[in-house]
């Protein structure tokens, strides 16, 4: 049913060896001060990116919540206070959308809304 062929092994192509290969012959015949300039570079760039990294992960919006059978404007008012995010719902949705009962303490914003939408569905 299955054949195996060993012509249709992955292996890397040739022409990304022989880039490596000369890049490194480039970067050897660069003289000693340029070498620790382009470290430097390398570093403070990777640097940057992982810095950048932990602050939006910092920034994340946390809501706590506890309101029990309330509608879910006031829900979307609550979050809107604590997140700074404005929501586009319809008025006709709103009013077909039963009470919500929800309690939540420091999560995140994407969290409290899929909670918020499995509860209201």
């Amino acid at each position: 049913m299955y054949k195996v062929s060993s012509k249709n092994l992955v292996r890397p192509p040739g022409g990304i060896l022989k880039m490596l290969s000369v890049i490194l012959l480039v970067f050897s015949r660069i003289t000693d001060n340029r070498k620790i300039i382009i470290r430097l570079n390398l570093t403070s760039f990777l640097l940057l990116m992982v810095i950048l990294q932990v602050s939006a992960n910092s920034m994340a919006q946390k809501i706590t919540l506890s309101l029990k059978n309330a509608p879910l404007m006031k829900v979307f008012d609550q979050i809107s206070q604590q997140s700074g995010y404005d929501f586009l719902v319809s008025t006709e949705n709103l009013k077909a959308a039963k009470p919500v009962s929800i309690t939540v303490k420091d999560e995140d914003l994407e969290e409290v809304l899929e909670k918020l939408f499995n509860i209201s569905l």
